[in-house]
């Protein structure tokens, strides 16, 4: 083996330069310091000389050096051998990969096979090119030990085991270097060395012969693997009984592809996405990079008339591969993967896709297939990169043309069509010169010429995003459309309708709501608006569910850690109110929870400040509304379209800021309700009827009747509230009186617009044990019918007026504390 060995030994003479623009030295904030220098032979390869005999031709290479002043000297060794050993292996594995003139010598895999075979590329004129830690062993050994039993691996490695002697003049001499001169070997200290060296050496020569052993067996086994899938592509080829085979051969290199794609290795996913389609039958020849050749035609046309499902997979695997040499920066053969996909599935969005991004910018083929995917598709991507493509390009026909060929489209029920329709004209107009935002006043917004216009498509195409069950993108074109700043109350329904495709009752009725605002008899609005009314007492939006996980947050917390306190009618805005509340003890109460059954203030903005000032000082506050909020002051005109919008807005508020306004356990076995009313004028039991000369709450605007709907409407919110299992302590709270045997000022017909009697059994449905109310400004604690009713009014004395405490974490109480 040693004589066949020395007669095939060659020599290969490679010269390598300096890499430009990477030819200066990369410096390394290592310690210690380091420079990389990189080079290649390709000026070599360029050059045409004459091998001489016994020599042989070079293959491309890249090569990095590094150089490290500091190793080279004695006091560094130590800390060069750690840098060595940790950046050695990154800069083999990772750094050819990181430059693009490595990369450019590398082979692109683009075919269904690899330009040579396997056992070319590990041994090519007599060079063997192994991996990271094998060592260089001729091919034809390998093979030929492949052939013998496992003892033969054992015999070889006996002949290259040194002998003792061997080593010990390999040890001195290692030692001589180390010293930088000759030493006498009969020294104890230095024997001592030369044994340390000599078993150093012994060691390497155990690592390399389990070195050799490991790379012997990974070759067999790729030999194996190599054996197996060349038997597995012949018998695809010459027997049809394979075909479930070479499926289950396709789902492993599609499952291999996609983990390399999620990892970034694309040059590694694109060689599985082409192994998969060779085991689904597809056969391009050698061509050009990017070129669809006949036999490619002819290839994708059989599978179009053959098995539909294998030419679906080959179409899902080519357009994969055309993602990947997008990404790579291939378009010419992103592009031929795209147009075969296309072959394959004409009516698959996603293949159309993949031809819009390979394609050149700004090119009809582009423009032309961004299209086709947002008819076959109108997602929200497609749109944009359809919208992208449409402003490169020049547009034979007009926005105004285009809007028509789109309400063409609609009214044929086409509803990707439309939205393409759309797009192209939207992307024919100028830009908009000024961006408005919602809740923003139309006077605001500076003309704009084709103002009108842009409105009009962004809610057409929010129309047609509705039909196609798209209700985000249908959202966003709303928003798009009434950011324009137009008196177009359209865009505000197809919000409207957008908001409730979505689940959005809450925010879809102030759509409505606004829209009948511009157009008192708009029907859809009014429909609408009607629906919503409905479809809020389920408290089904995705606001009601996050707000209904707060319930059991504290319902392990154990009892007596926290007391309920109440300030009813605080009229944050009036008086002294606002200093007392910023008066309040900053950690007194940070266990306990505050109630406020209404009346805060009047704003939204003052709302806010209130909310936010008793926020840090509570750990929970519980709120609902008072007649005061739902006040529609001048101020807020512009904002809210009616009360029950700016009651949505109240609670989206208090989900901001972390207040609850639905029911929760503050701990083990208490519970917190809060219960929204409205008066009823059969409250006032001795005359039940309206009084015909006093109107109460002028400012609150409702689209239900006043005086027989609105109660009804806010006795429907708390259904869900009182049907929930609750036990022990259950705290009820509401704004207005919910019994008539309570005191009540009687002055102006005050009593008809105080309470709601059929509140009241709402409380005695939840197993009310207190329940806390406001709007009386009458002080009151009694006992009927085995539940305290208590009412405390904040009057606004001074910054020293205490606070009441309704439950002290045993029991039900009414006692006044100190809020210093």
């Amino acid at each position: 083996r040693i004589k066949r060995r020395a007669q095939l030994v060659s020599e290969c003479v490679l010269e390598f330069e300096p890499l430009q623009p990477y030819g200066g030295s990369m410096q390394l904030f290592t310690k210690p310091s380091c420079a990389l220098q990189f080079y290649s032979n390709a000026s070599q390869l360029q050059a045409t000389r004459a091998l001489a005999a016994g020599q042989l031709e070079p293959l491309p290479m890249f090569a990095i050096s590094i150089c490290c002043p500091t190793g080279a000297k004695r006091q560094g060794w130590e800390e060069w051998a750690k840098l060595r050993h940790g950046l050695l292996p990154m800069l083999k594995q990772g750094l050819f990969m990181f430059f693009a003139p490595s990369r450019a010598l590398l082979p692109k895999p683009l075919l269904l096979e690899t330009a040579f075979s396997g056992a070319d590329y590990r041994s090519a004129a007599g060079i063997m090119v192994a991996r990271y830690g094998e060592a260089e062993v001729d091919a034809s050994l390998e093979a030929a030990d492949g052939e013998c039993e496992g003892g033969s691996d054992e015999e070889e490695l006996e002949e290259e085991k040194m002998t003792d002697a061997e080593i010990i003049r390999l040890a001195k001499k290692r030692v001589e270097e180390a010293r930088g001169e000759a030493c006498d070997f009969d020294d104890l200290d230095i024997l001592d060395e030369l044994e340390e060296a000599a078993e150093a050496l012994r060691q390497e020569q155990r690592e390399q012969r389990l070195k050799r052993r490991a790379t012997r067996e990974a070759w067999r086994r790729e030999a194996r693997m190599q054996a197996k899938h060349n038997g597995a592509q012949t018998s695809l080829q010459q027997d049809s009984a394979t075909i479930e085979d070479a499926e289950e051969l396709a789902t492993t290199w599609k499952q291999l592809a996609a983990e390399a794609f999620a990892k970034g290795d694309l040059y590694l996913a694109q060689l599985y996405y082409t192994r998969e389609a060779a085991c689904l039958g597809y056969k391009p020849t050698i061509q050009a990079l990017g070129e669809m050749t006949d036999s490619d035609a002819e290839g994708v046309e059989s599978h179009v008339a053959g098995n539909v499902s294998d030419s679906y997979r080959l179409a899902v695997a080519l357009s994969n591969r055309s993602l990947c040499f997008t990404r790579l920066r291939h378009p010419e053969s992103a592009l031929a993967d795209g147009r075969q996909a296309v072959e394959l599935r004409p009516d698959w969005a996603r293949a159309w896709s993949r031809v819009g991004a390979a394609a050149p910018e700004g090119s009809s083929e582009a423009k032309e297939a961004w299209r086709r995917a947002v008819e076959l598709d109108p997602q929200a991507d497609y749109v944009k990169e359809l919208e992208s493509a449409a402003r490169h390009s020049r547009m034979e026909q007009s926005s105004r043309n285009q809007k028509e060929l789109g309400n063409q489209a609609m009214r044929s029920q086409e509803w990707g069509k439309a939205i393409a329709c759309f797009t192209e004209a939207l992307a024919a107009l100028p830009p908009a010169t000024a961006t408005a935002y919602r809740s923003r006043a139309p006077s605001s917004v500076p003309n704009d010429e084709y103002g009108l216009l842009r409105c009009i498509l962004f809610s057409n195409r929010s129309a047609a995003f509705v039909q196609a069950r798209r209700w985000k993108d249908a959202v966003e074109d709303a928003e798009r459309a009434r950011a324009e700043g137009q008196t177009y109350p359209k865009a505000h329904v197809r919000l409207g309708v957008a908001l409730l495709g979505c689940g959005e009752h809450e925010q879809a009725y102030a759509a409505f709501a606004e829209a009948l605002r511009g157009e008192e008899r708009n029907h859809a609005a009014s429909k609408g608006r009607q629906a919503c009314l409905s479809l809020v007492p389920l408290w089904a939006s995705p606001a009601a569910r996050q707000r209904s996980l707060r319930f059991s947050r504290d319902a392990h917390r154990p009892l007596g850690t926290s007391k309920v306190f109440v300030i009813p009618e605080l009229q944050f805005h009036r008086g002294s109110n606002e200093a007392w509340a910023h008066g309040i003890h900053a950690t007194k109460f940070m266990d306990d929870v505050l109630i406020l059954p209404g009346n805060v203030c009047e704003t939204l903005g003052a709302l806010e400040r209130a909310l936010r000032v008793l926020r840090n000082k509570f750990r929970r506050i519980f709120y609902v509304t008072g007649n005061q909020e739902l006040w529609i002051t001048p101020q807020e005109t512009h904002k809210f379209a009616d009360s029950i919008c700016k009651l949505w807005s109240i609670l989206e508020l208090c989900d901001s800021l972390g207040v609850d306004v639905g029911p929760a356990a503050v701990a083990e076995g208490v519970y917190v309700v809060p219960l929204f009313s409205w008066y009823n004028f059969e409250f006032d039991i001795e005359d039940p009827f309206p009084h015909p000369q006093i109107q109460h709450d002028k400012y609150a605007k409702w689209p239900l009747d006043p005086q027989q709907q609105v109660w009804r409407y806010m006795m429907a919110l708390n259904n869900a509230y009182v049907s929930k299992p609750y036990h022990g302590t259950v705290i009820t709270f509401s704004h207005f009186l919910p019994n008539p045997s309570l005191p009540i000022t009687k002055d102006f017909a005050m009593i008809k617009a105080s309470g709601c009697a059929e509140l009241d059994e709402q409380v005695k449905a939840a197993r009310s044990t207190c329940h806390v109310y406001g709007h009386s400004s009458k002080r009151y604690s009694k006992v009927i019918n085995n539940i305290v009713y208590i009412n405390s009014p904040h009057t606004g004395g001074g910054t020293d007026e205490p606070i009441t405490c309704v439950f002290d974490g045993q029991e039900v109480c009414c006692s006044m504390v100190s809020v210093h």
